[in-house]
Parts: C-alpha cells; structure tokens; sequence
C-alpha cells in the first residue's frame, strides 16, 4: 500500500511540474510566473518593501534560428536560462515569459539594486560563447513596483523600458521611466557597476 501511494504523490509532483514548469528551461512558465508576480506585488503592499521586475530579451535572436535552426535556438534559450538562474536568488521568481523573453520578480529589492543586478546579468551573459552561434546578448528593461499600480502595469513599464533599450542598440539595460528623481535611468553597453 505505501508503494502505491509513492506513485500517486511521485505522479502528482510530476504533474504539477508540467503545469508549472517550462519543459525547454525549467523556469516557471507564464502561468506560474503570473503568479508569483501577483504574490510578490502582495506581499510589497503589506509589507512596505520595495520590489522591481526585470524584463529580458535575447538580442537578434530571430537571427539565431533563421541562420542556425531552431534547435541551436533552443540551446541559446536554454544557456540564458541557466545564466540567469545563477545570476538570481532563490526568493526571485524567474520566469519564461515567452519565446526569448524572460521575466524576474525581486522581492524587497529597489530600483538601483534591480539595475545592477540587471547590467551582471547582462555582462554575464555577453561573456558566454556558444561554439556555433558565437556571443549572445541581453536588452534588459527594469522597472520598480509601485503600491499604487498593478504588477502587470510594472511589468508593462519594464517591457517599455526593454524596448527602448533594444531601440537605443540593444545589449544594454535600461529603466522605466519613473525613476524617483524624474530623469531616466540608463546603463548603456558596458558599464561597471
């Protein structure tokens, strides 16, 4: 009987990673990532902590599977993934938004902390080679939450932000602009922090 029972809850965790889980990255799906967006946006509001979201974009990546295929795409997805999972804590979310977009909800963090770890990640993933693609690099777009907005109108200002970066020549990190002094803030190309 205890042996049946291990196969139905081994079934169950199985299931509940297919629902929860991409297959490509393992990261949390747009579903889940929804979620734990609302969750951390919550948890912001009763709190009073600070939060930011990240929104990232691998440059040029239609390129990749014109030129290489769509497997050696899926291996560059599947790179970033892993970068990004590194570059991150645990208490972050990190979410395949989709395609070559991610997403990463961090709790407690304010918007200076968010852009530098935006421009690591950024430089971490610049730094990587793929034997047959070559270098890879990151648009990040970053924006704080805010208690009187909705999550999602944080990640639509995050998503702004990530197409201005790409618009002012991508592999660069750039944040909303609702920055508490008023000027737009941007970390163009390489910059040290």
């Amino acid at each position: 009987m205890a042996t049946d029972v291990g196969h139905f809850v081994e079934r169950e965790h199985a299931l509940q990673n297919l629902a929860c889980r991409d297959p490509l990255t393992s990261l949390l799906n747009r579903r889940a990532g929804e979620e734990a967006l609302q969750g951390c946006h919550a948890a912001a509001q009763v709190s009073g902590q600070a939060y930011a979201v990240i929104m990232t974009d691998i440059d040029r990546f239609k390129r990749v599977n014109d030129v290489y295929g769509h497997a050696a795409g899926d291996r560059i997805i599947a790179a970033v993934a892993q970068q990004l999972s590194q570059s991150v804590r645990s208490t972050d979310a990190l979410v395949r938004w989709g395609g070559e977009e991610f997403l990463i909800a961090l709790p407690g963090l304010e918007l200076p902390a968010a852009l530098e770890l935006a421009e690591r990640i950024r430089l971490a993933v610049a730094s990587c080679h793929d034997a047959e693609v070559g270098s890879v690099t990151l648009s990040l777009g970053v924006a704080a939450g805010q208690a009187a907005s909705s999550a999602i109108d944080t990640v639509h200002r995050a998503d702004h932000a990530l197409y201005a970066a790409k618009e002012q020549g991508r592999n660069r990190v750039l944040a909303d602009g609702a920055v508490p002094d008023g000027r737009p803030g941007t970390l163009a190309g390489p910059v040290g922090l």
